[in-house]
């Protein structure tokens, strides 16, 4: 069979366009690599332990859910947290003093996150 002339430069741009993709997804691979370059269990094992380590510690426990909570958020000046839980509620509580601001009874309990507002 034979080729038209725009034929032939479609498969032609087709091909440049096929080995272009390659090249960019070797390129893609090649970034990644370098991004990668290490593993957290690879740095455990040259280190003995995490590099970074810190101890956490329970200072308050909030009260005031009846079922498992699935989200809390801090607000952006830490003065205040909203929590979400599956039993339909979102909650707002004072951050240093552990009470609760307000409870938001929700149409739903299938509350999985929450979030405050940038500007808020």
């Amino acid at each position: 069979s034979k080729f038209t002339l725009s034929q032939a430069m479609t498969v032609d741009k087709h091909t440049k366009n096929r080995l272009t993709l390659e090249a960019l997804k070797d390129e893609i691979a090649e970034k990644k690599r370098m991004a990668s370059d290490t593993t957290w269990n690879t740095v455990i094992e040259q280190h003995g332990q995490a590099p970074l380590t810190f101890e956490l510690r329970q200072r308050q426990v909030l009260r005031g859910h009846y079922s498992k909570v699935y989200a809390m958020q801090w607000s952006r000046d830490s003065s205040r947290i909203v929590s979400a839980s599956q039993d339909g509620k979102l909650i707002v509580w004072h951050a240093l003093s552990g009470l609760k601001n307000c409870a938001i009874p929700l149409r739903s309990s299938w509350m999985m996150t929450c979030a405050y507002s940038p500007e808020a």
